[in-house]
């Protein structure tokens, strides 16, 4: 069965009406190709072009006619989100409306429940007026400058910290903005869980009503929720019931995010990073010979991780890790632990050496100690790979020290498994010396430190020669 999600926009009574539908078969991989990689998905699978022109004919008939244009936007926005949550429980719904209505005239400015620790982030400080506005835009009319504003939003928001960047963008792009007032149920307890709310301002209460044995229904506030706090986050992930209310006390201004606009960015993020996935498989000499089948069976079982700069990608453990990098982008750093033993003269002056190995029994002298050092050995580029037997215990990889890495992470038994392991091998026979030993490595830094000891020298001698020839022609 194919997934699809069709949205309509009601005619405002100019006879039209406009349509768009997002689909993706059952077998994510079908379909999968690495240009959908070079385009936004949103622009392929979104509105057309004249559809978009027409909603934006429609905004601008609103100077003609603003106040009736107005007033049927906030007809279809308050009934649909009614038809969504209470349609069904309309008369129980009434009766609440009212009880919620008396609960926010009782005196409930202090609440214990104010003083304990939030059950959701409070790292969210709100919008500015740009985001506002870029927030009350139709998905459709919001331009990649608008979209690249909101993922701003989305990544103060702590919740969304463990999607991928893809998906945050997606996020942002089906993002709402709602405002409410005094009194407004916006979550019903017992009613399904379609949204995901984010407090931008205001405050709103958690009402939790019970029937006790006897049939005497209560309510009571267990809770207040503020700016940058969020409440419904269950039910982008599972088809759960609500278990309270949610009243607004005042005015509250709210960021919304529907389950199926979710779940619609969910499958089309997948599909972004399998193409993703693809492109950089064939991108790499190692896989050039594997056929499409074999790719796209690789493309399941690997993983692109973009990393910031100057963050450690994989080092300091033992043994034969599991998965093969490879660089997709940008630089990684290789990166040796080395320990000197550094000697101090009766003059002052340190000099260094190798630190003895641990076995030998060799004792610290008085003037002696052990000094640890991070040595950079080595700069791998787009095309180069790690992760092929080399002994990783002192060993770390680090992205660049300027801009972002993207590694392609793949399973070293994929490899293995492909051509009786003729693959692996090649990458191990490329790899030897790639490190250096930390021979090499104790060898390479002591020349470098003589060299950059000359060069300060003759500085320092051109700079004392200058000073005496000025020196001279001054006198």
């Amino acid at each position: 069965m194919s997934y699809s999600r069709k949205a309509t926009l009601p005619s405002l009574g100019t006879g039209d009406r406009f349509h768009f539908t997002l689909a993706l078969g059952q077998d994510e991989i079908e379909g999968v190709c690495k240009e959908d990689i070079d385009e936004d998905w949103y622009q392929v699978y979104g509105p057309k072009r004249e559809q978009i022109e027409a909603l934006q004919n429609l905004k601008k008939k609103k100077n003609k006619d603003g106040r009736r244009f107005k007033h049927l936007v906030q007809r279809m926005i308050v009934s649909s989100r009614w038809i969504k949550e209470a349609a069904y429980h309309s008369q129980e719904l009434t009766r609440r409306n009212i009880l919620s209505r008396r609960m926010s005239e009782d005196n409930l400015d202090f609440n214990l429940n104010d003083f304990r620790a939030p059950r959701s982030n409070t790292a969210f400080s709100g919008l500015s007026s740009k985001e506002s506005d870029v927030l009350k835009k139709h998905p459709w009319l919001r331009t990649p400058a608008d979209v690249d504003a909101l993922t701003k939003v989305v990544n103060r928001i702590k919740m969304f910290d463990r999607h991928s960047p893809a998906m945050k963008r997606a996020i942002a792009r089906f993002m709402q903005f709602e405002s409410f007032g005094n009194g407004r149920v916006i979550i019903e307890q017992g009613t399904p869980g379609i949204s995901l709310y984010i407090m931008v301002s205001g405050v709103v209460q958690v009402v939790l009503t019970e029937t006790d044995p006897r049939g005497k229904t209560t309510s009571r506030v267990v809770g207040v929720l503020r700016r940058g706090q969020c409440f419904g986050e269950l039910a982008l992930m599972h088809d759960t019931k609500r278990s309270s209310s949610i009243i607004v006390k005042g005015k509250a201004e709210l960021i919304r995010l529907d389950k199926d606009d979710f779940e619609l960015a969910r499958r089309m993020t997948r599909k972004h990073e399998l193409a993703e996935r693809l492109q950089a498989l064939e991108k790499h000499d190692a896989f050039k010979e594997w056929g499409e089948l074999d790719l796209r069976q690789a493309m399941m079982r690997c993983s692109v991780e973009e990393y910031p700069p100057n963050s450690v990608i994989f080092g300091g453990v033992e043994g034969i890790i599991e998965e093969v990098f490879f660089v997709v982008s940008g630089e990684c750093r290789i990166v040796r632990r080395m320990a000197f033993l550094e000697r101090t003269h009766p003059d002052g002056t340190k000099a260094l050496a190798m630190a003895p190995k641990k076995n030998t029994g060799y004792k610290l002298k008085p003037y002696e100690e052990i000094v640890p050092r991070f040595l950079q050995v080595r700069v791998l580029r787009e095309g180069q790979f790690f992760g092929i037997g080399e002994q990783l215990k002192s060993i770390f990889y680090l992205s660049g020290g300027v801009s972002s890495s993207k590694i392609l992470r793949v399973d070293r038994a994929l490899l293995y498994r492909h051509d009786d392991g003729i693959t692996l091998g090649r990458l191990e026979f490329m790899a030897r010396g790639m490190i250096p030993t930390k021979a090499e490595t104790f060898t390479t830094f002591m020349e470098t430190r003589l060299w950059e000891k000359f060069k300060a020298n003759v500085l320092r001698e051109v700079l004392e020669r200058k000073r005496t020839n000025k020196t001279r022609k001054m006198t």
